[in-house]
This record gives structure tokens, sequence and C-alpha cells, in this order.
């Protein structure tokens, strides 16, 4: 077929070839919409399967333990000459008082298969006599908190004091001064919880021998029923028995 041009060489087609010219283009077009139809019907299912999947695992990234339960035991260290007399010990590193000692020998403790335990004496020295023969790794983001001004002091040294009055009336939320914002706190203790999970997770048995504010940082988060960081309260040489897969459920007291 002949097909003419313009003067200035630009072919031009018959009607009827445009016509055949554009319902083959509208028909690629028809096809390339019905593929990119089936082919987003098919990579959306994938997609949303993958996000789940990286979101499931970013939440659960420390416990791979599938479905298989793990129990965690946690152990607050026996009592200091601090704590018998109700003073806020984060930082300091004092040892366990006689009755601390005497406390821990008269009470019945889980067994486990490994210990983890914050780096202070008073843990260290607890997770000892309670498990002489067990491997104790340390974890150094559970130590208690730092109290800053409060450290070494009890509620009645502190009296009057318009920094420990505005700390009270917060409900124990603003940051201590000079010492650890209470929410950094809680944040590193999760942390270092998850990582010890997710580093010893060939065990059945774990115990944790820490601090109180560390066990109710933990709990707090991880828990169920739900409560608040202070409904999880534990007194020296005392603790709980849960099990544990991916949340926190309390078994038994210690």
């Amino acid at each position: 077929m002949k097909i003419n041009t313009s003067s200035i060489g630009i072919p031009i087609f018959p009607d009827i070839l445009l016509k055949k010219i554009q319902h083959m283009i509208t028909r690629e077009a028809r096809i390339n919409a019905v593929f990119m139809f089936y082919l987003r019907s098919f990579i959306q299912p994938l997609r949303l399967y993958f996000n789940y999947t990286i979101k499931y695992n970013k939440k659960s990234n420390f416990n791979n333990q599938g479905d298989r339960n793990m129990q965690i035991s946690f152990i607050r260290h026996g009592k200091t000459i601090g704590n018998l007399s109700q003073k806020y010990i984060g930082i300091t590193d004092e040892p366990l008082c006689a009755e601390g000692i005497s406390q821990i020998n008269k009470k019945n403790y889980p067994d486990c298969d490994i210990v983890i335990c914050s780096p202070m004496k008073r843990c260290i020295q607890t997770a000892e006599i309670i498990y002489p023969d067990k491997k104790i790794i340390v974890y150094d983001n559970l130590k208690e908190c730092c109290f800053g001004t409060f450290e070494g002091k009890n509620y009645m040294e502190l009296s009057g004091n318009p920094d420990y009055q505005k700390w009270i009336d917060s409900n124990g939320k603003l940051p201590f001064p000079n010492g650890e914002n209470p929410e950094n706190f809680k944040k590193r203790c999760i942390e270092a919880f998850e990582k010890a999970i997710a580093e010893n997770s060939e065990y059945d048995m774990i115990s944790f021998v820490v601090h109180g504010g560390t066990i109710m940082s933990v709990f707090e988060k991880y828990a169920v029923p739900h409560g608040d960081f202070y409904d999880f309260h534990v007194e020296n040489a005392s603790g709980f028995i849960t099990e544990y897969n991916g949340y926190i459920k309390i078994k038994e007291n210690i």
C-alpha cells in the first residue's frame, strides 16, 4: 500500500489504517491494564504478608521460641544495709547484709538452666547463693536506676526536700534530680531483657536475679493481664515464676 506524505515528509495514513492502529494501541493498553491488575492482585497479599512478618518480628525479635513456652523466674536480690533502713539504693553497690543472706537461705527457689544477672554485688551474691552450680551471665543494663540526689537517703531524710515532694506529686514520673529519667530506665531494662532472652533462647528455664525496679519495668510492658509499674512491686529475696511465650504470665509467687 502506497502511503502519501505531506510536504514536510510526515506520513499521511488512510482513515482505515489509522483506525487499525488505534485499535491495536487500545487493545495493547487493555492487555497491559489487565496484566497490571492481576500483578497487583498477586503482589498485594505478598506485600501485606511480608509487612506483617517484619512488624511481628520487630515486636517479638527477642522471642524465637515459636510456640514453645519458657519458664522464666524473676527474683529480686536479698536485703542490704540500705534496704533495712528503706533508703533509695540504686547505683550504690552495696553487698548483702547478714539478714539478707539469712533470708535467702530460708527460702526455696525454682530450678533453672542458666542465671541472668544484674552486675551489682547484691544481685551477683544472691545468684551465687541460690544457684551455686549454675552459669551466671551478667547484663549491665539490668542494673537498678540511678536515684540522683535521692540516692542513699530514705523518705524521712528527704522530708521537706522540695524536689522530693515534686517527684512524689508526679507519682514517680519526674526524672530524679541529677539522676536517671524513669522512662529511660524502663527502656534500657526492657531492651536488656529482650536481648538476654534472644541470646539464650535455647534454654527452657531461665532465672533473672535483678532489682525490684527492673522487674517492674519488664512486667509493666509484658505481663498479662496488664498492670502499671508499681502493681508489680516485689519484696527482697522474693519474685515470680512465670510462663513466657512473647508475654509474661505469672504462675506462682516466690
